[in-house]
């Protein structure tokens, strides 16, 4: 029986490893074409005389249902907002607002929109 303890313990490692790798692959990459999207959305980026402004906006083509996601990172500042969202076909909604010191080269600015199983990262504009 000792002779098979490390056989047994070889496989179920093996075994484990191969159902972790299978689970645990890769999420989907964001999707950046639009134009089949049941809405539009962009993250605003505007300069003001302190700093940026940035807001996040949704438009929903068709019902949608999902989440959202607002990421900022820069020198001395993180900022994270997220919720969940539900529009009509139709309908308008402001993801998130965030006003930052500083001009948008110093910052990285996400905007990420999931549902129906896809994850939209949302194209940054400046007026």
């Amino acid at each position: 029986m000792t002779t098979r303890a490390p056989f047994l313990m070889t496989v179920m490692a093996l075994m484990l490893t191969a159902c972790a790798m299978a689970l645990g692959g890769p999420p989907a990459p964001p999707v950046h074409n639009l134009a089949d999207q049941p809405f539009a959305c962009e993250l605003l980026a505007r300069p003001t005389g302190r700093g940026t402004e940035l807001e996040g906006r949704l438009d929903a083509r068709d019902a949608f249902a999902g989440s959202y996601e607002l990421r900022v990172r820069g020198p001395g500042v993180a900022v994270d907002q997220a919720g969940e969202l539900s529009l009509a076909a139709g309908q308008s909604a402001l993801l998130g607002q965030a006003s930052l010191s500083g001009d948008l080269s110093s910052l990285d600015a996400r905007l990420t929109v999931t549902g129906a199983g896809r994850t939209v990262t949302c194209p940054l504009r400046q007026p």
